[in-house]
């Protein structure tokens, strides 16, 4: 296989060959038949045990287990797609093991049994023991012949990931990446978009009046307040936060009940935040017990029936529901909301007006970017800001702009808009992005100096090489894979997942 992949050019140029290959990596499907004794896949012929699989099955399962606190369920299992990861990543080793052998990343006899001697679970008062040795590798189903096997082709493949690490890049190079990465302006940014001021266009009350007296019109107007339904049409809310004490199943709740009436006398609604963060077990404690808006239905009926029998700023007595126990706090409330068709047809039908005045919108937008752009060039930006209050859009001022990933704060920005103020060759300071959705508007107020780049850059350049060098040995593994996986007999036993 090695041959028709290389030719006769070396490994050492294959490396620097494929790390030179940018290509997202994605390894494709496995071959599946049915099931074979002893093993869950064969890479070109070579074995991938039931054991190795069922070793990193376990791993991972533990791993999850530590995080989540408790076991995985089979729903879970399935959700994360363990099985199907450990196959994947044992496919993926057995390939690059039959690579290292290929090219020449043995081990001598005596290099192997050095790395064993040197295992710290072998040894007895720092020294390699013989009958240890022998012991836990029965205790596994293991012969030396076989562990011997394993420790060389993990020698292999640690010689095979150094190769792939070994390429590096020069300070140069580093060093004008981390220029790039912290060149940047600060700027004043407006962001709107387009369909959002159709609400500012102006509709008579004759046009209203005119639109539903035809018969057409209502059933559109109709249709449109269906769709509205969640806006003229609310459910009461409120705004509680609550303090929570657990009680597991089988365990009395004694003392939990004891404590939740010692924390209820000593709660108020200046004090209920701070108390629910020391106290509080349930998932909201670090926000203070906050719980947001709900409506009714949100919450368990213990739980519901208590909070809307509270008006704002009151806080209940304890309330036991399956979770546990509760003192919640009600700080606001919002009446249901139920307005008809004929209450709001008015509103539908200036809406809908609005909307469908195109050439009225194109020339309110074409001149709210003129006034925004005149302001920027003549450095008014109160004007900016009272335009920004009177329509309600985006704009923030004085901040960073970076050009590495092209936004300031959240307004984000083309790259053909950025590309003529970092190569400096426009005298221009206002830049507006005209898109079909939306508009973006941008004043450069002054770019860091090339000092100040070169400054940053040269205590960047040991960090920069570290990151580019490690993405480098990174693509060198995925262009590698990809290329073995593509050459490779693969067969995999999708029975046992």
């Amino acid at each position: 296989m090695i041959n028709k992949f290389t030719g006769k050019i070396s490994y050492i140029i294959l490396t620097f060959f494929i790390a030179a290959i940018i290509v997202s990596f994605a390894l494709t499907g496995f071959q599946g038949f049915g099931s074979s004794a002893g093993s869950v896949a064969k890479v070109d012929g070579e074995p991938v045990t039931i054991r190795e699989y069922n070793n990193i099955i376990n791993q991972e399962l533990q791993r999850y287990s530590k995080i989540f606190g408790k076991d995985l369920t089979s729903q879970q299992i399935k959700q994360f797609r363990i099985k199907e990861n450990a196959l994947r990543n044992l496919v993926q080793q057995q390939l690059l093991a039959n690579f290292a052998e290929e090219v020449g990343f043995s081990s001598s006899q005596e290099q192997v049994k050095e790395r064993i001697k040197g295992l710290e679970y072998f040894l007895t008062n720092g020294k390699f023991d013989v009958r240890k040795y022998k012991a836990l590798l029965a205790g596994n189903s293991l012969t030396p012949a076989t562990f011997e096997e394993m420790i060389q082709e993990e020698v292999a493949l640690e010689k095979l990931q150094l190769t792939m690490a070994a390429p590096s890049v020069s300070n140069a190079f580093a060093k004008d990446v981390a220029k790039f990465k912290n060149a940047g302006a600060k700027v004043h940014a407006v962001r709107f978009e387009k369909e959002t001021m159709t609400k500012h266009l102006k509709v008579t009350k004759k046009e209203v009046t005119d639109f539903l007296a035809d018969e057409k019109n209502v059933t559109l107007a109709k249709s449109l307040y269906e769709g509205m339904s969640s806006e003229f049409n609310k459910p009461a809310q409120l705004l509680a936060s609550h303090i929570l004490l657990p009680v597991k199943q089988g365990e009395g709740d004694k003392s939990q009940k004891a404590k939740i009436n010692s924390l209820r006398k000593k709660v108020n609604s200046k004090n209920f935040a701070s108390i629910a963060k020391k106290e509080s077990k349930g998932p909201s404690a670090s926000k203070g017990g906050d719980l947001g808006w709900f409506t009714k239905g949100s919450m368990v009926p213990e739980f519901e029936k208590a909070a809307f029998d509270l008006k704002p700023g009151q806080i209940s007595k304890p309330v036991k529901t399956n979770f546990g126990w509760h003192i919640i706090h009600v700080r606001d409330s919002k009446k249901a909301v139920a307005k008809s068709f004929d209450d709001v047809k008015e509103i539908v039908a200036r809406r809908h007006l609005q909307k469908s005045k195109r050439q009225e919108l194109k020339a309110f937008i074409e001149k709210l970017i003129a006034d925004i752009e005149s302001a920027f060039k003549a450095g008014k930006l109160s004007k900016v800001k009272s335009l920004s209050k009177k329509y309600d859009f985006s704009l923030v001022t004085s901040t960073d702009l970076s050009f590495y990933d092209q936004s300031a704060e959240s307004i984000s920005f083309k790259e053909e808009t950025l590309a003529p103020i970092l190569a400096q060759s426009t005298d221009k300071d206002v830049f507006v992005e005209n898109n079909p959705i939306d508009v973006k508007i941008l004043k450069v107020l002054s770019m860091k100096s090339a000092k100040d780049l070169e400054n940053l850059a040269q205590k960047e350049i040991e960090q920069q090489k570290t990151a580019l060098t490690n993405q480098l040995a990174q693509e060198t593994r995925f262009q590698l894979l990809k290329k073995l996986e593509e050459d490779a007999s693969i067969v995999t036993y999708p029975n046992l997942l």
